[in-house]
């Protein structure tokens, strides 16, 4: 490998320790919303990744004290050293409330 590529690899660490979630709640409609994850190039597997959306969309539910139902997650099938990120859609519904009614 050359010098160029070499020299690079101390940036290439610092964007990766950089990388950190996106978290934030978007809404999309009523009572429906999205929330991404994106590990960079952190060494993280598919499904904690996805968990990671799971569990912050779970978690802004419960702040509106509801519950979470019909996540749809998608990624963008990275492999290798690529950036990974995952993008879950669900619905927020009162917790008292049929799940069979709300779709």
């Amino acid at each position: 490998m050359n010098a160029r590529l070499w020299s690079a690899l101390p940036l290439l660490g610092l964007i990766a320790a950089c990388a950190t979630q996106d978290g934030q709640v978007r809404s999309v409609s009523a009572d429906t919303y999205e929330v991404g994850y994106y590990a960079g190039l952190k060494p993280l597997s598919w499904v904690e990744i996805k968990n990671r959306t799971l569990e912050s969309a779970d978690a802004y539910c419960e702040t509106l004290n509801k519950k979470m139902i019909d996540p749809v997650i998608t990624s963008n099938k990275a492999t290798g050293l690529k950036p990974k990120e995952a993008i879950t859609r669900f619905k927020c519904v009162p917790k008292t409330q049929d799940v069979t009614a709300a779709r």
